[in-house]
Formats: structure tokens, C-alpha cells, sequence
């Protein structure tokens, strides 16, 4: 098992883990951020037509080794 942290990132604003996951893998890491950050979107995209990004910039104790990233923009034609 390693440790994974998931900082989360909205417009530019940066949560960051300080505890992480101890997950089996960076595969399993990958696909818990993708479901959580599903989750929040559903809970956070504006209504208002306004732009929003949300990411998990996914790391080890080491470095960080992916992000997932969900962005909403509506626009007009």
C-alpha cells in the first residue's frame, strides 16, 4: 500500500491533503479522485451559466503523478 493525496483545486483555489489515502495503487488512486471529483461537480457547478473548474492534482509522497480535471462553461451562441 502507498499513499496518495488529492489536493483539490476550484478556480485556482487549492485545498490541500495533508493526510492522503493509503491506496494499492496509482490505478486505484486514479479512479477514486475521478469518482470523487464526479461527485463534488454534481454538488459545486454553478447554475448561473458561470465558468467553474474543479481538479484533484493526484500525488504520491514523492511528486505529482496526475490530475483529473472537470470544467463547465456555458456558452452562448
Amino acid at each position: 500500500m502507498a499513499r496518495f493525496f488529492f489536493d483539490l483545486t476550484k478556480n485556482e483555489n487549492v485545498t490541500e491533503d495533508n493526510e492522503g489515502s493509503e491506496l494499492p495503487d496509482t490505478e486505484t488512486a486514479t479512479d477514486e479522485a475521478v469518482k470523487a471529483l464526479t461527485e463534488i461537480a454534481r454538488e459545486t457547478l454553478p447554475h448561473d451559466g458561470n465558468e467553474c473548474e474543479l481538479a484533484f492534482i493526484i500525488r504520491n509522497e514523492e511528486r505529482p503523478i496526475a490530475e483529473a480535471v472537470i470544467r463547465f462553461e456555458l456558452r452562448p451562441l
